[in-house]
């Protein structure tokens, strides 16, 4: 039972201590993703109340604070904790230095250091900078922002993630941490699939400025659905479902990129079909053909989804008067299900302070945290290999596996001809999320390969996996087998709806995800459909996963090396970011819609044409002070003087002419500077850039953020890695990622398999 007498289901750090005393949603989030997991929280508000308790009435302070302490003094708080969530540099560094054995983790719109360091911003101007805008929409409209503010929580759940492996490393050895957390950077590594590294090694030719997957979300008879196809095969099947298999013979209708060249006759053909039949006649189609596929909702109507009542992924806010998503995560199976209080300003300001910790000397080495881990890595795609890479860069030995003839699905985007040898070896996608991991060719098709894994599976301490339920136990590989063998294993499963419930084997990718949650209906122009965001939910999920799998690593050191099953699915991520605007549905009234890139909290805001082809500048006025220097800053001119725009009601009544007037002024002026000037003037501002172009962003460059590496056959690339900074960590990426099979031999010596035994295994072609 925690210190507010609520007792989760899931209690694993019922002794971790935590202040948080960083603003904005980001903090928010992470705090709650640890109250989730059983920790004390206490929330240090100023006098007057965080600001989130203003937001619509309220809804989204208690979604993120349920379950946490409120106090106005931090006082002795800080100095019996164990973990500090901060945005003050100075802070950090002063609680570190009165406590060595506290984690630190600061939580910073573009981190504590850097050029940009101090830069107005927010989501929406961090969505520009990241390359998410300037990459999303068709070359002949504007860019278009995400709606969902999926970035906020993003950042919270890297810095989760962060905060846990600390944790875990202080539990063992004393040792304490501080983490410099960079909501940029986290938006730069989630919002597209390593551009900057495809870029690399596909050359400039690249994508085009702006795409949107094809097919993406198609219009029904009664409203639209999601199709999504990755694959060739899921391609193909796309074409039966709408009785033109005739253009599987069509050269640029086949290739992903064609298609966008293509659109102007592709989308007709879709729409044609799509538009006369009811969604649920096509998602019935479109499953039975396995293609992944989902009806298009509202987060409100999220809440109505069999599947996920079935689940229990909706629970009530004791407090707030409304249901938001549950603890997206799984532990053996229980989540936390009851929702604590929602605290007062202050109102545990009288509850004595954590008595100190005994003094504890530091045993480690420095060595990172995860370091002594070792990870069995079956995942493929984004989601799951973005977990383990995540792992391997906090200090875990991973083993990533493939088939000795059925190769990673990343190694398709090869950049070499299938005819020459050792083209799959030449792919920016695989290098991207394999970075820092070894490599195992193994047939777990076969009898003898699925023996010799297992065998390899004893002497593991994580097991991780991405795949439809099915698979994993076809391959005789489930839960109970591998905990009989050995019991110290923590098996992650992230299946792309779940272990149990009506759509256990549907198929799922990120577009899936952010159809049914209500993402994608929060994204998109206010006359239009809406619109696919382009895959954060990938990253979202991994960063999740990594959290709950060290989780149950800590829990792990309590209950005598015994593992657990974990189970993070793809889909309960999302929807923990789309309850925000189920809230102010249900608390408001506020029915979420579209609003292109306009935001009801912000105006003016939008993404204006710039001098140049295709330049554009984003501009976002967070509140009234905002207005006034935005005045000032384009000369004060008669149409600003209105009285009625000096407010957020009357700006916002009147964006279609501010909008008029401020683009005409924008226009004419380069985007950089201009947003460079509106910045220094304390205007959130920004150029939007494509998502390959970060790479000169000065801030990540500034941070590190970019590492070389260099990889035999390939040569040395930039890769983006960890969204964060942590005391003592030089570089994240330890080692290139794996030719195929590389370290077989090696992997299979350390399970106690004798080289006679290797070599009758290779013959065999189990292994390669």
């Amino acid at each position: 039972m925690n210190a507010r007498g609520v007792r989760p289901e899931v209690d694993i750090l019922g002794d971790v201590r935590v202040v948080s005393r960083a603003p904005g949603m980001a903090a928010a989030y992470c705090g709650k993703l640890l109250v989730d997991a059983g920790a004390d929280v206490v929330l240090v508000e100023p006098e007057g109340g965080d600001p989130l308790r203003a937001r619509r009435e309220g809804g989204a302070f208690a979604y993120l604070n349920a379950g946490k302490r409120s106090i106005t003094d931090a006082g002795a708080w800080i100095g019996a904790a164990d973990l500090l969530i901060t945005g003050d540099a100075h802070e950090a560094a002063a609680a570190r230095a009165a406590n060595p054995a506290l984690v630190v983790v600061a939580i910073t719109p573009m981190g504590l250091e850097g050029p940009w360091a101090d830069q107005p911003t927010n989501e929406f101007i961090l969505q520009a900078m990241c390359g998410s805008t300037g990459s999303r929409g068709f070359p002949d409209t504007p860019p278009l922002a995400a709606g969902g503010g999926i970035g906020d929580f993003l950042c919270g759940t890297f810095a989760a993630v962060a905060a846990m492996a600390a944790l875990y490393r202080a539990r063992r050895t004393g040792e304490g941490a501080t983490i410099d957390v960079s909501q940029l950077e986290s938006m730069a590594l989630s919002y597209a699939y390593y551009p900057t590294v495809q870029d690399q090694f596909k050359g400039a030719k690249a994508h085009f400025a702006r795409w949107i997957d094809l097919p993406s979300i198609e219009p029904a008879s009664d409203g639209h659905v999601a199709l999504t196809t990755v694959t060739p095969a899921q391609f193909r099947s796309f074409l039966t479902l709408i009785e033109r298999e005739d253009l599987a013979d069509d050269p640029e209708i086949t290739d992903r990129w064609g298609r966008q060249r293509a659109r102007h006759r592709f989308i007709p053909i879709v729409r044609g079909f799509t538009s006369g039949k009811p969604a649920d006649v096509l998602i019935e189609a479109a499953t039975a053909l396995r293609i992944p596929t989902a009806p298009v909702c509202s987060a409100e109507g999220a809440r109505r989804i069999d599947h996920f009542r079935a689940r229990g992924l909706w629970v009530d806010n004791i407090d707030g008067g409304f249901e938001q998503a549950a603890a997206p995560f799984r532990i053996d199976g229980a989540r936390t299900r009851h929702v604590g209080p929602v605290p007062g300003v202050g109102s545990d300001g009288g509850d004595a302070p954590w008595p100190a910790r005994a003094a504890r000397t530091a045993q480690g080495d420095g060595a990172l945290p995860l370091a002594g881990v070792k990870v069995a890595d079956c995942t493929a795609f984004w989601a799951g290999p973005v977990a383990s890479l995540l792992l391997a860069a906090l200090g875990a030995d991973v083993i990533h596996v493939e088939g000795p003839d059925h190769f990673d699905s990343n190694r398709n985007d090869s950049v070499v001809p299938r005819d020459q040898p050792d083209w799959h070896e030449q792919a920016g996608l695989f290098h991207a999320v394999n970075t820092g991991k070894r490599g195992l060719a193994i047939d777990l098709k076969s009898p003898e390969g699925q023996a010799t894994f297992r065998t390899v599976l004893d002497g593991c301490d994580v097991l991780i996996e991405n795949n439809s339920p099915r698979v994993m136990d076809k391959f005789g590989l489930n839960w109970a087998t591998l905990h009989g063998r050995n019991p110290g294993l923590v098996m992650t499963r992230m299946p792309g709806f779940g272990l149990d419930g009506p759509w256990r084997d549907r198929v799922a990718y990120a577009f899936t995800a952010e159809a049914v949650s209500g993402l994608a209906w929060s994204t998109g122009w206010s006359d239009a459909g809406p619109t696919v965001i382009g895959g954060p939910c990938d990253p979202l999920a991994a960063a999740h996963a990594a959290f709950a799998t060290i989780l149950a690593l800590y829990r792990r050191i309590d209950r005598d090396g015994e593992g657990a099953l974990v189970e993070v699915s793809l889909i309960e991520p999302a929807l923990a970011v789309s309850s925000l605007a189920a809230i102010d549905a249900q608390i408001a009234g506020i029915e979420p819609g579209r609003h292109g890139n306009r935001d009801p909290l912000a105006a003016p805001q939008g993404v204006y044409p710039a001098a140049g082809e295709d330049k554009w500048i984003a501009l976002s006025v967070r509140d009234d002070a905002d207005w006034e220097a935005l005045r000032g800053a384009i000369g004060d001119p008669d149409w600003a003087r209105d009285p009625a725009l000096a407010t957020l009601e009357g700006r916002w009544a009147a964006h279609d002419a501010i909008d008029a007037a401020l683009g005409g002024w924008l226009a004419e002026r380069d985007a950089a500077d201009t947003a460079n000037l509106l910045r220094a003037a304390g205007i959130a501002a920004a150029e939007v850039v494509r998502s390959p172009d970060i790479a000169a962003n000065p801030q990540m460059v500034a941070r590190g953020f970019f590492e070389p590496v260099t990889a035999a056959g390939v040569g040395t690339y930039r890769l983006p890695v960890m969204p964060l900074r942590m005391a003592g960590v030089s570089q994240w990426s330890h080692r290139p990622a794996p030719r195929l099979g590389e370290h077989t031999d090696d992997v299979l010596a350390e399970a106690g398999i004798d080289a006679a035994q290797v070599e009758a295994l290779r013959a065999a072609r189990v292994v390669a």
